[in-house]
């Protein structure tokens, strides 16, 4: 039981090394999209968006960012997928689903992160068979382009999340307009 509870945490290894690089340079990015601050500069947009954001807006959009890191490292590793990846990103999938509280698109948030989880073991697969059977160079770039896939997919979820929590707000601040 100890030990594939060590072998799982030496699996993400490469996972946290990825997340603390990403967590650094997003923050070094947005660091200096936001360092000249004016009113009327276009980086105030960048800056309004996480200006009062909620607890859960900011937990949504942490789920996103860290699935991104882990499907940036399936990349970095060769598409090395372990179980433990495609534990986390169900359960990071499961947690950005119920930020969203809403029925809307939901049959395609979970039809995409079941279509996900399967490229994720079809990686896995393919990884085991290149190095433990037989290398083969047409599989190889198979691998890379549904680790590419899946990185798209991730960037999508991303954005979508931003564009989520923008209409949100607007809907919200549509809403006390109206009220007053």
């Amino acid at each position: 039981m100890l030990d594939s509870i060590l072998e799982a945490i030496t699996q993400l290894k490469i996972f946290t090394l990825v997340s603390a690089i990403g967590i650094v340079v997003t923050g070094v990015v947005l660091l200096f999209i936001c360092k000249d601050f004016s009113w009327e500069s276009p980086n105030r947009k960048h800056i309004g968006f996480f200006y009062r954001m909620s607890t859960w807006d900011t937990f949504g959009l942490s789920c996103c960012f860290i699935k991104f890191f882990l499907v940036i490292s399936f990349l970095i590793t060769g598409c090395n997928v372990e179980n433990i990846h495609i534990f986390i990103f169900v359960v990071l999938k499961l947690c950005y689903i119920i930020h969203r509280r809403s029925l809307k698109g939901i049959i395609m948030d979970i039809g995409l992160a079941i279509l996900s989880v399967i490229v994720m073991i079809i990686m896995g697969l393919l990884y085991n068979y290149l190095h433990d059977i037989m290398f083969d160079f047409k599989i190889c770039i198979i691998m890379w382009i549904l680790a590419v896939l899946l990185c798209l997919y991730a960037l999508y979820d991303l954005f979508s999340c931003c564009n989520y929590i923008i209409r949100k707000r607007d809907l919200k601040n549509e809403c006390s307009k109206k009220d007053k």
